[in-house]
């Protein structure tokens, strides 16, 4: 080896040998702070990514028929009592301001159960046009002159969330009227859930649920906030599995 390579050799041992520590350079505070940022920002996108997710399911209380007289008074009559379900078991109104989840059908009792939902942050806009006799596509583009000349113009979230300012009834194609029978109301994050009961409704019929405002009290017939065909005879039916629980409590 020339002596010149074994210089050059030497030299490149000799800085092979330099710490890590020391071959490289310490962070600097600007490219500490930018590391964290980083990852911050990951974990809250992960943390939104997940909320949303949450707020997109249905709560459990709405995924099983609520146990009541009606069907308890079934299932001690009928050996072939059942609960049926359809596969496709969610329907949204054609604004998507109202959404259905959570049907149940007992034939041997004429009993329906179904779960409405909607965010109470929209509805007193929804109010507001049904009042003023607007669209409810405009809501958006409301204006504050607008706003003052209804009723609702006071009307906040808030109140919808602990209020009741819908009525709700079931009709079929036959233009026969089943009114609600029993309701149980849940709020959750930004939704309400109103889990609603219907007696005496027949098996062979399609089904709609309707929703209306209420005024001064008592529900407003006359004009429809929402219809939505909840139970079709296009689909086809499956059966709810019973748990454990559910038996035992229909047959208390």
């Amino acid at each position: 080896m020339s002596e010149k390579n074994k210089h050059i050799y030497e030299e490149f041992e000799s800085y092979d040998d330099i710490p890590a520590s020391e071959k490289y350079s310490k962070p600097t505070v600007f490219g500490t702070i930018i590391k964290f940022t980083f990852y911050i920002l990951i974990l809250l996108v992960n943390c939104a990514l997940i909320f949303r997710v949450c707020m997109a399911e249905d709560p459990k209380s709405v995924s099983s028929p609520q146990i009541n007289d009606v069907l308890r008074e079934a299932y001690a009559e009928n050996e072939d009592f059942a609960i049926k379900t359809q596969s496709i078991s969610y329907f949204y109104s054609d604004d998507g301001l109202f959404y259905t989840t959570g049907i149940f059908f007992c034939p041997s009792a004429s009993q329906l159960q179904v779960t409405l939902r909607y965010n109470y942050r929209t509805m007193p806009d929804v109010l507001i046009c049904d009042d003023l006799g607007l669209g409810y596509d405009t809501m958006d583009d409301l204006t504050d002159e607008e706003r003052t000349q209804s009723e609702y113009n006071s009307l906040t979230s808030t109140d919808v969330k602990n209020g009741e300012y819908f009525a709700y009834r079931l009709t079929d194609d036959d233009g026969n009227v089943y009114d609600c029978s029993d309701k149980t109301k849940l709020t959750r994050f930004l939704y309400i859930y109103q889990t609603l009961v219907f007696d005496n409704v027949p098996e062979d019929q399609n089904l709609y649920l309707e929703v209306y405002i209420i005024r001064d009290g008592e529900p407003d017939f006359s004009s429809c906030v929402a219809r939505m065909n909840i139970y079709s005879l296009e689909y086809s039916l499956s059966d709810y599995d019973l748990s454990s629980s559910e038996k035992k409590e229909l047959s208390k």
